[in-house]
């Protein structure tokens, strides 16, 4: 009467004698093993191919092993077992010990709940998820690769003059709030067309870009670079007066002036300004660094002027 009231049972059951082998088995867990229950009868349950959630073999430690030497029940421990057809199937465990009239454990009843295609939905679901969160950095990764292209220029890395606009204007501000300096560097590579011509394009980019690279080391975090257009670069420097602003970029134009900075000789012309020279914005704070740079040019190239120490145009 009992096996047949456990063979009505779709959960497997198994009840486990003391030493762990098998007393009673009812058809449902015989039969995800390709078995009948009197087969299962005296073996161990400990000897099937039991295997955890990740699939590593397990031999010890099982959960009714803790129902039968310290008679505690257990809950919710997941194991898997291959079936007879060799397809794994996953079991959802719960059991609790079987005690004498002492309360000493004798036994255990197991039951054996088939959550393969609970736990294969869960599965894809988590595959999902993570296919989801993957697409979603790839996405922010690539918006992230996208706006730091459209803040550089291509060419050099440097900021395109848009986004130098964008990121010296509140700067500007700052110092113009706090009565601190802030100056303006132009700078154009002299006889560039020449270069070109010379050397060809390809050679004519590897000094634009080497002019950037050289900006960035020599200015290192004190300057913010901008490639404002063609060969000519724009630095702004917070907190720098004029004149040491033009230190600066007297130690850069003597850095592209050295041998060996390019396969072919290459100069500067420098034009500095600053705050103090009365700019009320942006935009006229570069008209004057531009003003000075002019005046380089005209007067020899490779060198720096201030726009606080150029005639006044009429």
């Amino acid at each position: 009467r009992v096996q047949s009231t456990l063979d009505v049972m779709t959960e497997g059951v198994l009840i486990i004698s003391k030493e762990g082998n098998i007393v009673l088995s009812n058809r449902a867990f015989a039969d995800r093993l390709g078995r009948s229950p009197a087969d299962l009868m005296g073996r161990r349950a400990a000897d099937f191919s039991w295997r955890d959630a990740e699939g590593d073999p397990v031999a010890r430690d099982l959960p009714w092993e803790r129902a039968l030497t310290k008679g505690e029940s257990f809950t919710g421990s997941i194991l898997t077992l291959n079936h007879s057809k060799k397809e794994r199937v996953i079991l959802n465990l719960n059991g609790a010990p079987v005690l004498n009239g002492w309360g000493q454990p004798t036994g255990a009843i197991v039951t054996f709940e088939d959550v393969t295609e609970l736990e294969e939905h869960r599965a894809n679901l988590e595959r999902a998820l993570a296919e989801l969160e993957k697409s979603r950095d790839e996405i922010r990764f690539q918006n992230e690769e996208l706006s730091i292209l459209a803040r550089s220029d291509p060419l050099t890395g440097a900021a395109n003059r848009r986004s130098f606009m964008e990121d010296v204007e509140p700067l500007l501000a700052t110092a113009r709030e706090s009565g601190k300096d802030l100056s303006c560097i132009m700078v154009d590579i002299d006889h560039f067309k020449h270069i070109n011509d010379t050397w060809g394009h390809q050679a004519g980019d590897e000094v634009i870009r080497g002019v950037a690279d050289g900006l960035r080391t020599q200015l290192g975090d004190t300057g913010f670079v901008c490639r404002y257009g063609g060969e000519e670069f724009c630095v702004a420097l917070p907190e720098t007066t004029c004149t040491a602003a033009s230190d600066l970029a007297e130690r850069v134009r003597r850095h592209f002036d050295t041998p060996g900075f390019a396969a072919m000789p290459v100069t500067a012309s420098f034009g500095v300004s600053s705050l103090a020279d009365g700019a009320t914005n942006l935009p006229a704070l570069i008209d004057q660094a531009d003003r000075a740079l002019y005046f380089s040019k005209e007067h020899g190239r490779n060198r720096v002027a201030r726009f606080d120490e150029i005639p006044l145009q009429p």
